[in-house]
């Protein structure tokens, strides 16, 4: 078995953050920029494109797996939709988790330690550790409440993430890592402002409601011009 190469994976993801827009209610992997053809499907939808029963693939598919056409380039990432809207949190890091073997070349095959780096990769894009670094010392605290409303992940996630960092002596980090927590700051800085979560989504949906709309309508545009 090789040596995880978590560095790689933690600096894949935070290269992908720096180009995303957070000026959104919602972190959704799933809406995010890509330099890959990526597809996401849930397995009823991908089932019903392809025309067979998606009960059987359901029965055999825990989370998520990522098939890829070798000549067309696509990636197509299909997950399990057992795990509803009061699940969102672990939808979207089983995304990142596959998302993470897609820019870390891991083959069909996936081994303990293709899995061991798509965690780190899915941790760091979901939960970047400077980020969080920089929460605690400007406000002097950071929790899994924090965690899990700034980054839309579930709360057991923020807890491993925080739990993981605690036991680390110090972290590496990069321009890169300070651009995602620029990026990030004002958002941020709204969570620390707000009293409760509701506050903090109502702040969210005042400060950014043109930058949403905007993003609305180019997601439906894109969704007009794909096909399967």
């Amino acid at each position: 078995m090789r040596i995880p190469d978590y560095r790689k994976a933690k600096e894949t993801a935070t290269q992908i953050l720096r180009k995303q827009d957070f000026s959104v209610v919602d972190i959704d992997v799933r809406k995010f920029t890509y330099s890959k053809d990526i597809i996401f499907i849930e397995t009823w939808r991908y089932c019903d494109c392809i025309g067979i029963s998606d009960w059987e693939l359901r029965r055999i598919l825990d989370d998520g797996c990522t098939i890829h056409d070798t000549k067309t380039g696509i990636h197509t990432v299909i997950y399990n939709d057992r795990c509803d809207e009061r699940n969102q949190g672990r939808v979207q890091y089983t995304l990142a988790h596959e998302v993470g073997h897609i820019y870390l070349d891991h083959g069909a095959d996936d081994d303990r330690t293709d899995e061991i780096e798509a965690n780190a990769f899915a941790s760091q894009l979901l939960m970047p550790e400077y980020t969080i670094l920089r929460m605690y010392n400007e406000y002097g605290y950071v929790n899994q409440g924090a965690i899990s409303a700034i980054f839309g992940v579930s709360k057991s996630a923020a807890q491993n993430r925080l739990d993981s960092l605690k036991r680390r002596k110090g972290i590496y980090y990069n321009q890169d890592d300070i651009d995602v927590y620029e990026l990030q700051r004002e958002r941020i800085a709204m969570f620390y402002e707000s009293r409760n979560d509701i506050a903090y989504y109502r702040l969210l949906y005042t400060r950014f409601a043109d930058e949403i709309t905007k993003f609305e309508n180019r997601l439906k545009v894109t969704a007009a011009s794909m096909s399967f």
